[in-house]
């Protein structure tokens, strides 16, 4: 029974962020003359260290055979980047907080990029004779090119946000005002720590972020000593 409520919350969540559509009469005429071809995808399953089941639908990412001008590189803040930013945090006296965002590649649009994919079974139409064939309008796990559309929707949307990204250091960004700079945030895929000058102002941008894009905390333990302690990408 957990399995099937963590494969039925998948399957909510996909649908309530509109993730694909079914293909149109054109593009059914293209794929009954082989033009078009659908991409598998998978259910995984997973429980994760707190014991919460976990179930996700991916794309067989392999089986993708990408236009010539597609590229899929998508930067992420490196181990350095992390430290110098909560380092530098640390001796002006921010308030840091860690957080994920929550399916994160779906909140990106496929745009121009057209990949149809097959559903598994489980997740067609009851009493529909279909074959699962979809058209995604949102990027999907496993999909090469999904991390590169979700980080430019990120980076537009930070920027939106006052943010600009480091030149020399990818996914680290600053928020300057009057020539001072507020805040930082660091960002690994949907993984983030930001940091402001007051535990006010870190709210306001936590919430900032939280309102484009729908976030989780990260557990954060004081210890006696008064450091922060918390888990970023395993480290």
């Amino acid at each position: 029974p957990k399995w099937i409520e963590a494969k039925n919350l998948e399957q909510t969540r996909l649908v309530a962020y509109d993730t694909w559509r079914k293909l149109t009469e054109s593009e059914e005429e293209e794929w009954r003359r082989g033009r078009l071809k659908a991409v598998p995808c998978a259910l995984l399953l997973n429980r994760k260290r707190c014991g919460r089941y976990k179930a996700r639908l991916v794309v067989l990412g392999n089986r993708w055979e990408p236009g010539q001008n597609n590229n899929v590189y998508a930067s992420v803040v490196s181990q350095v980047g992390n430290r110098a930013v909560v380092t530098h945090c640390a001796r002006e006296g921010f308030s840091i907080v860690p957080f994920d965002i929550s399916n994160a590649f779906v909140r990106a649009e496929m745009g121009d990029v057209k990949v149809i994919v097959r559903l598994p079974e489980s997740f067609r139409n009851e009493g529909e004779n279909e074959d699962g064939k979809r058209m995604l309008k949102k990027a999907l796990y496993g999909l090469p090119i999904s991390p590169r559309l979700w980080a430019k929707t990120l980076n537009r949307d930070l920027i939106a946000l006052g943010y600009e990204e480091c030149k020399s250091e990818p996914g680290v960004y600053r928020k300057v005002v009057n020539g001072e700079t507020i805040a930082y945030i660091t960002v690994y895929v949907d993984d983030c720590i930001v940091g402001a000058q007051t535990k006010d102002e870190v709210e306001l941008e936590v919430q900032a972020i939280h309102a484009k894009h729908p976030l989780s905390r990260i557990e954060t333990k004081i210890d006696k000593e008064g450091t922060q302690h918390f888990d970023m990408c395993g480290a």
